[in-house]
């Protein structure tokens, strides 16, 4: 039974990756945008540019990225720009990859987990690199 329930979930997880590469959330070319940082993971050969824009009371008023990812880091930028938006600088900063992990809802093996983390790194360095924290 518990085998069968397994199956269930993986096919699920698998489903919900592919669908998120199939369609993205917040992938697109910000114009306006106040901080950028690129980052990549050369392992995969992944690359991100994140693009914020805050709004005056220092909350994240739109945010897009651009790239090209493998479907695990796509997925995973997706539902981290999704949470992010419309939150403080400083509840960002506190994100980690306990958070990541918990934002994108699955397991993701030891040697993805890059992967995940690719597009919260880009995100907490244009933060540092610009001095907002």
């Amino acid at each position: 039974m518990f085998e069968c329930l397994n199956v269930y979930m993986d096919e699920l997880y698998k489903e919900f990756i592919l669908e998120l590469n199939r369609n993205p959330l917040h992938k697109k070319e910000l114009v306006d945008f106040d901080i950028e940082k690129k980052a990549a993971n050369k392992s995969c050969g992944d690359d991100v540019r994140v693009r914020i824009k805050f709004d005056t009371k220092g909350n994240i008023a739109n945010i897009g990225y651009q790239g090209q990812l493998c479907a695990i880091s796509q997925a995973a930028v997706s539902l981290l720009l999704d949470d992010v938006l419309k939150k403080n600088i400083s509840e960002v900063c506190a994100y980690d990859e306990k958070k990541m992990i918990e934002i994108f809802t699955a397991d993701v093996i030891y040697t993805r987990k890059k992967c995940l983390l690719i597009g919260l790194n880009a995100l907490l360095a244009a933060i540092r690199v610009n001095k907002l924290l």
